[in-house]
């Protein structure tokens, strides 16, 4: 199972009043995600589960940890 699966499964099945991610380790949406096999779909998925699930949410990112593509969707998202 995808690692971030379960993260998603879990935000989906327990929303969270308060949510702390470090999203600073490359390919966790960066560099590895195709490798990884990360779709888009994923992605998404990860980031509606975050914003619908989440009433604080803090982020600390690295530029070298999202690619472009993957913080517009995760500003869409929020």
């Amino acid at each position: 199972m995808f690692a971030n699966e379960k993260l998603c499964k879990s935000l989906e099945d327990n929303p969270a009043d308060f949510v702390s991610l470090d999203l600073t380790a490359d390919g966790f949406f960066g560099y590895y995600s195709s490798d990884m096999g990360v779709t888009s779909d994923e992605k998404q998925r990860f980031m509606r589960a975050l914003a619908k699930n989440t009433t604080v949410l803090s982020l600390n990112l690295s530029l070298n940890s999202l690619y472009k593509d993957d913080f517009q969707l995760l500003s869409q998202a929020l």
